[in-house]
C-alpha cells in the first residue's frame, strides 16, 4: 500500500487485544510495533475518503470536514476523531494491508527525561558474554544488567529497560546515581547508531 496519502502520510488502525491504535505508517513509524510482534498488518485509510463517508452520516459538519482534509496537523485533527468513529462503531472504509517495515535500525529511539537512552534493540539481540555479563558496542563495552537497580552507583551500563510488551523489552544504557546522564556523558542522541561487536 502507498504509505503516502494526499496531504503526508497515510494514516492506520489496528487492534492490539482491547486497544485500539491509530497512527501513521510512513517509513520507521509502526516498525518497532512489528518488532515486538504486536501486528503484522493494518487497515489503511484514505483521510478524504473517510471524511466523505462521515460527512453522508452527518457527524461532522461541512466546515469541520474541509478543515480537516486540509489540516497540516491531522494527527490532532483527524486521528481523535478517527478512533472515535471506529470506537462507535462506524464501518469506517479501509485497506487491509500487511506491514513491510522490516527491522528498525539498531540505534537509540528515546532519551528519556533523566537521560537514559533507549535502544530498538532487545536482550535477545544482544551478544552477551562473559562473568559478569558484558556487551560490546560500537559505543563502547557496558556491563550488562537485568534491572536497573542492579546497576552500581556511578557506573556506566545497558540493562533491560521498561519500554516493551510482556517478555520482550527493549534495552537501555543508563548510569546510575551520577551527576551527568549517559546521554551526556557519551553524547547520545535520538537517531545515533549502535552495533554490537
Amino acid at each position: 500500500v502507498n504509505d503516502d496519502g494526499k496531504n503526508g502520510s497515510s494514516f492506520c488502525y489496528f487492534w492490539h487485544k482491547d486497544t485500539l491504535i491509530t497512527s501513521t505508517i510512513k517509513g520507521y513509524t509502526l516498525s518497532l510495533v512489528q518488532k515486538l510482534g504486536v501486528t503484522n498488518s493494518v487497515n489503511v485509510v484514505d483521510v478524504n475518503e473517510v471524511i466523505n463517508y462521515i460527512l453522508k452520516l452527518n457527524l461532522i459538519d461541512k466546515d469541520t470536514a474541509t478543515r480537516i482534509t486540509k489540516s497540516q496537523f491531522r494527527s490532532f485533527d483527524f486521528a481523535p476523531r478517527l478512533a472515535r468513529w471506529i470506537l462507535d462503531g462506524h464501518q469506517i472504509p479501509s485497506e487491509f494491508s500487511q506491514l513491510s517495515h522490516g527491522s528498525p535500525p539498531n540505534c537509540i529511539w528515546l532519551i528519556d527525561s533523566f537521560g537514559n537512552a533507549k535502544l530498538t534493540l532487545l536482550t535477545t539481540d544482544s551478544p552477551l558474554k562473559g562473568n559478569p555479563l558484558k556487551v560490546k558496542t560500537s559505543l563502547g563495552t557496558f556491563p550488562f544488567y537485568e534491572r536497573l537497580k542492579d546497576v552500581p552507583d556511578g557506573e556506566t551500563a545497558i540493562y533491560t529497560g521498561s519500554s516493551g510488551i510482556g517478555n520482550k523489552r527493549f534495552l537501555e544504557i543508563a548510569t546510575q546515581n551520577r551527576e551527568g546522564s549517559a546521554a551526556k556523558t557519551l553524547n547520545l542522541k535520538v537517531g545515533k547508531e549502535i552495533k554490537f561487536l
